[in-house]
């Protein structure tokens, strides 16, 4: 509820350092949230591809990883 009403007080052009402070502190608990989430999500990933693929899909998965990559670069 008061995200909900930071963010309301935010787009009806509210320019209060409470409402930034509410919106900061609920997205930098978000930002965490999702860097623990990821990490935990790599490593499972990783353990199950380790567990289930044989060598020569291993090295195919990383030659798509390293073309992706790649074409980042570009």
């Amino acid at each position: 509820a008061e995200l909900l009403q930071a963010v309301d007080n935010y787009l009806e052009d509210a320019d209060d350092v409470a409402t930034k402070k509410t919106i900061v502190r609920y997205g930098m608990h978000f930002i965490g949230f999702l860097r623990a989430h990821i990490v935990k999500e790599d490593g499972l990933f990783i353990s199950m591809a380790e567990m289930h693929l044989d060598q020569k899909r291993k090295e195919k998965v990383a030659q798509l990883f390293a073309e992706i990559e790649k074409s980042k670069e570009r």
